[in-house]
């Protein structure tokens, strides 16, 4: 199923060489080490350039390592609100306590 979203946001990181760049940096960083938080500010850089799908899993991929890395929790709750779909957003970590 295709994303009209993810089309509009590859034309404008072509258009945007700062975002490109920065898309760029971060995919060879994540490539280096599938590990690295660097998921999270690509996640954010998708979502700045409308590639809300693509940011959304990768958040989710990254939080099944990193349960409870807040940074990454936000974007993706930002990614859903972008993607029109907020009741999507997380509330907090699966097995984190409110008190």
């Amino acid at each position: 199923m295709a994303n009209p979203n993810s089309q509009g946001g590859r034309a404008a990181v072509a258009e945007d060489p700062v975002a490109a760049a920065a898309i760029r940096r971060y995919e060879e960083r994540l490539m280096r080490d599938p590990t690295s938080l660097a998921f999270a500010p690509l996640a954010d850089a998708y979502r700045k350039v409308g590639r809300t799908r693509e940011a959304i899993n990768l958040c989710r991929e990254g939080l099944a390592r990193f349960p409870h890395y807040t940074t990454a929790r936000l974007i993706l709750a930002k990614a859903h609100l972008d993607d029109g779909n907020p009741e999507a957003a997380p509330a907090r970590p699966a097995g984190s306590s409110s008190g």
